[in-house]
């Protein structure tokens, strides 16, 4: 039967070629003693390593559930590692004052209040702006169809138009008429979608601006 030495070998590949070579022996060994003996000695035989790590665990859980001192302490140790990292951040992060918090906190409160009003794409209605004296503009605006739209207010809502207008014409215009598309003239203060009903079109005539001084001494120069 081969005997292991006491003084391990260096090279990891050595050691396992003579534990392999000392648990044969042992089974030859084994197989040699008569059978009516063999039954009553276990035959030796290598530990696997997933028998290992099963017995670590079982035997990690079973201190830790009998409150060992030894076991809490590395438990206590490896959440302190991980929490090192983020308590490092933190404490290197860049401190702000009171001041600075109070108006950080006001401002995403006014983000998310105003995230909150901005209607969905589904609550949206597209209405196209059709120019008589510019048909080569191709203008569309998106209304909040709750409730029946926004309430009109000519000069204010259709005032960029206005000004694209403007600059379409060379000229100074003047906004002359609002109406839809089935000639019914827009009312201030009334929601837009419900007045120009299932035509999502509106109607804009504009006419030149003409100096109000002009008109009054035309005639003293004729």
């Amino acid at each position: 039967m081969r005997l292991l030495s006491i003084t391990p070998p260096e090279n990891s590949n050595d050691a396992q070629r003579l534990l392999d070579e000392a648990f044969a022996s042992a089974g030859e060994a084994h197989a040699a003693i008569p059978e009516r003996l063999r039954a009553r000695i276990i035959l030796p035989r290598p530990i696997e390593t997933t028998e290992i790590s099963v017995n670590i665990q079982k035997a990690f859980w079973g201190e830790l559930a009998a409150r060992s001192m030894p076991v809490i302490l590395i438990v206590v140790f490896a959440l302190c590692l991980d929490l090192l990292a983020p308590l490092v951040l933190f404490a290197t992060a860049q401190k702000r004052t009171v001041p600075e918090r109070i108006v950080g906190i006001r401002d995403r409160a006014r983000r998310i209040r105003n995230a909150w009003e901005v209607p969905l794409s589904a609550d949206l209605e597209s209405v196209k702006i059709t120019v008589q004296e510019a048909p080569a503009l191709r203008i569309r605006i998106s209304v909040p169809a709750y409730r029946g739209g926004p309430l009109v207010d000519i000069d204010r809502d259709f005032a960029e138009v206005t000004e694209e207008v403007c600059r379409e014409t060379a000229r100074s215009m003047m906004l002359a008429t609002v109406k839809t598309a089935s000639g019914k003239p827009l009312v201030d203060g009334s929601p837009l979608l419900d007045q120009l009903g299932d035509e999502r079109e509106v109607l804009l005539s504009y006419q030149p601006k003409t100096d109000p001084d002009f008109g009054a001494y035309s005639g003293e120069v004729n």
